[in-house]
């Protein structure tokens, strides 16, 4: 060994060829081997989330939004409900106030004399009526004899 070059070892110019020609699939380089910069070895995408833990989360995801626009057709869905009760309510209330109006209307002093003159033969009191006691010790008695 002593004198000359050792030939076990192959220059780095010698690996070039072979280097260049492993990143083409063909096995032969579109480029010339020769002196230049060789192409490193690219190590490959790593994921660092999971395809199951994708999925989990699209299905999640799915979910909630399934649940978020069931709750707006079912607040939708309320809110016309509330609509159709206040419209109800309000209808009760103005036939409330018509029939009120009517009855104010109807119970006038002289509409009830007139209507009881009319239709029952009837005739105001000439005098005012007259108050009186009542003695309360003579209806006890009376309830007695009765019972």
């Amino acid at each position: 060994m002593a004198g000359g070059p050792d030939r076990t070892r192959k220059t780095p110019e010698e690996f070039a060829p072979a280097r260049e020609r492993r990143y083409v699939y063909g096995g032969s380089s579109s480029r010339p081997a020769g002196p230049g910069p060789t192409r490193k070895n690219v190590r490959g995408i790593s994921r660092k989330i999971s395809t199951s833990t994708l999925l989990l989360v699209m299905f999640g995801v799915g979910g909630a939004s399934v649940l978020y626009i069931s709750n707006l057709v079912a607040i939708n869905r309320l809110s016309d409900e509330v609509n159709q009760l206040r419209k109800h309510y309000e209808d009760i209330v103005n036939a409330n106030l018509i029939i009120q109006q009517q009855i104010n209307s109807k119970s006038t002093w002289e509409k009830i004399n007139s209507a009881a003159a009319e239709k029952l033969a009837m005739r105001p009191a000439q005098a005012p009526p007259a108050w009186f006691d009542v003695d309360w010790e003579k209806i006890h008695e009376l309830e007695a004899k009765r019972n």
